[in-house]
């Protein structure tokens, strides 16, 4: 399947940053540009050895400084981010089945059963019946997962929950060099994030149509097909990449392909990993999230904008959101009255 579609009806988050949309998209603008920002830590528990020196990592923790159990922490943020939706938008209708996104390192090849029952354990000890009947009873399917994308096309209602934290000793392990420290601030930033979107088939029910691209890219170039009808001069772009420079270049090589049609072009370019740290699986979700809020904001309007999630094995998922017929810029309309000729 080569893509997947809906409408977005509603999104919340968890993060250190904010939960909704707007709070997002104004968490990420004003920190552009400046790695030392509220909320950035240098954790006395994670640490990487350089010259017989124990350094701490950079963090932006949304749920305190550490975690023994990350798949517990994980399915607490979702938690968060889902009672957030529901509280705001709510109640979502028990006709509505989950789709998750998951970190596969830190939860294995079949992870979704063990997710479920971990937000219901979450939703009994924060004493929410109503939560905890609909996750007990709705189906959950994995979105990287090929064997449920039929089925996921097929619902006409989905809440789309994706929850990852790098802020613990395994990812740690995993990554080695690549974390940021304090002597070496181009690496990743450890962060943690997740975030709820309730999806529907419904386009006349929502506010942007949410395009999903499955099949990650394995780079960048101006002849992909999924590319092609990208004009990074005239929509929106909002990233999620690797922080290295090396990763950094390529970015800035795609770029240069484009041209803007004049001098006033610029790029409408935010970078999550400059607000929040790498949120791993969670990036798509926050993009979407971020994008959203974009659109509530006095912004240049754009009625497209690109999403790219880079994954640490450095392969790219695209996503693209596009405004509904509805909530589309409206076309500019001459000015009445003054003088002519």
């Amino acid at each position: 399947m080569d893509e997947l579609q809906w409408t977005v009806k509603a999104a919340s988050a968890y993060t250190q940053g904010g939960k909704t949309p707007a709070t997002i998209y104004a968490t990420v603008v004003t920190r552009q540009g400046d790695i030392h920002q509220p909320g950035l830590s240098e954790s006395e528990s994670l640490t990487v050895r350089v010259d017989d020196l124990d350094l701490p990592c950079y963090t932006f923790p949304a749920d305190g400084d550490y975690d023994i159990d990350s798949r517990a922490r994980c399915a607490r943020l979702a938690a968060k981010a889902l009672a957030e939706l529901w509280n705001r938008h709510g109640p979502i209708p028990p006709t509505t089945d989950m789709v998750c996104s998951l970190n596969r390192e830190d939860w294995g090849s079949d992870p979704a059963d063990v997710f479920q029952d971990l937000l219901v354990n979450n939703f009994m000890a924060l004493g929410d019946p109503a939560l905890v009947d609909w996750c007990s009873l709705c189906t959950v399917y994995q979105m990287d997962k090929p064997e449920d994308r039929a089925q996921i096309a097929a619902e006409t209602s989905l809440v789309w929950l994706s929850t990852d934290s790098l802020i613990n000793q395994a990812t740690l392990d995993r990554l080695g060099d690549r974390v940021a420290i304090k002597h070496f601030s181009d690496g990743l930033i450890l962060g943690e994030a997740a975030t709820a979107l309730w999806l529907t088939s419904d386009a006349s029910n929502g506010t942007a149509r949410l395009t999903l691209y499955p099949e990650p890219l394995p780079d960048l170039t101006a002849s992909n097909a999924r590319l092609a009808a990208a004009q990074p001069y005239r929509h929106g772009l909002v990233t999620h990449l690797d922080q290295s420079l090396d990763q950094q270049a390529h970015w800035h090589q795609w770029l240069g392909d484009f041209e803007p049609a004049s001098e006033f072009d610029a790029l409408q370019h935010i970078s999550l990993s400059s607000g929040f740290g790498y949120v791993g699986a969670a990036g798509p979700g926050l993009a979407v999230v971020c994008a959203l809020g974009r659109r509530q904001m006095p912004c240049p309007p754009v009625d497209t904008q690109w999403l790219f999630h880079q994954s640490p094995d450095q392969r790219y998922t695209l996503l693209k959101l596009d405004s509904t017929p509805h909530t589309a810029t409206p076309a500019a309309q001459p000015k009445q009255g003054g003088l002519s000729g």
